[in-house]
C-alpha cells in the first residue's frame, strides 16, 4: 500500500473473509478504508457487484459507498507487496491473505457505521437528520425494488454515515459481499419472490428503527 501511495492507520474490522484496515493517503492525508480479501472468488463477486452499480446502475451509485479503486493481488506477490509495513499487524489477524483475493479502496465515511446503538439513537434524536434518514431508506429501498438488486446482508453494520453540519448527514450503502441481481432468464414468479426478499430486508431496517425509537420516547 505504501507503494501506491498509502500509510497504514489503523485495523477497522475483520473476519473471515478478509480484514477492513484504514490507511491515510500520503499526498493528500485523505483517509480511506482498504478492504483484504482473504479469496479470490469472494474479492471477485464484491468487486463485480461495485463494478455493475458504477456501470450501469447511475441511481443506485449515489447511494453507495465510492469505490476508488479495485485491484486483485499479483500473482506470488508477498503479504510485505501488499500491506507494507502493516505486514506484522494484519498477519496477526490473517496469516494467509497472501494465498489469493485482492483489495478494494474505499472513502472513508467518518461517522463510522450505524452498528453502535448510542451512535444510532443520536442521529434519531436529531429531527433533521432522522428525516435524511427516513428518505434515505424510502428512496433506496425504491431503487433496489426498480432494478431488483438484493443486498442480502442487510443491517446497520452496512450502512456508513458522515456528518455534515447539525442540519445534514450522510448515508451510504456497502458491503457487498453477498448481494445478488437476478439472472436474466428468471420466470416472473421467482422475480416476484426474489423482490419480496428485497423489499423485506429494508422494512427490517425500518423496524429496527422504530425500536430504537421506541427506547427514547
Amino acid at each position: 500500500m505504501h507503494s501506491l501511495g498509502y500509510e497504514f492507520e489503523e485495523v477497522v474490522n475483520g473476519g473471515a473473509q478478509g480484514l477492513i484496515v484504514k490507511y491515510r493517503q500520503i499526498q493528500t492525508g485523505r483517509i480511506v478504508i482498504v478492504k483484504f480479501f482473504l479469496h479470490r472468488i469472494t474479492f471477485n463477486i464484491e468487486s463485480g457487484i461495485y463494478r455493475r452499480i458504477q456501470n450501469e446502475y447511475p441511481q443506485l451509485q449515489r447511494f453507495v459507498v465510492n469505490v476508488l479503486d479495485m485491484q486483485p493481488y499479483p500473482p506470488g506477490a508477498s503479504l510485505e507487496d501488499i500491506v507494507g509495513e502493516a505486514e506484522l499487524i494484519i498477519t496477526r489477524r490473517i496469516m494467509n491473505i497472501n494465498n489469493g483475493g485482492g483489495v478494494i479502496i474505499m472513502e472513508w465515511l467518518s461517522g463510522g457505521d450505524l452498528s453502535e446503538p448510542e451512535q444510532f439513537i443520536r442521529i434519531l434524536k436529531n429531527p433533521d437528520w432522522y428525516k435524511q434518514w427516513r428518505v434515505f431508506l424510502e428512496d433506496v429501498k425504491k431503487v433496489c425494488l426498480s432494478i431488483h438488486f438484493h443486498h442480502n446482508d442487510l443491517k446497520l453494520r452496512n450502512i456508513f454515515f458522515e456528518i455534515n453540519s447539525p442540519n445534514e448527514i450522510t448515508f451510504k450503502l456497502g458491503d457487498f459481499g453477498h448481494s445478488k441481481f437476478p439472472s436474466p432468464n428468471i420466470e416472473y414468479a421467482e422475480l416476484e419472490r426474489f423482490d419480496s426478499w428485497i423489499e423485506h430486508e429494508w422494512d427490517e431496517i425500518v423496524e429496527i428503527t422504530k425500536w430504537r425509537l421506541s427506547l427514547i420516547e
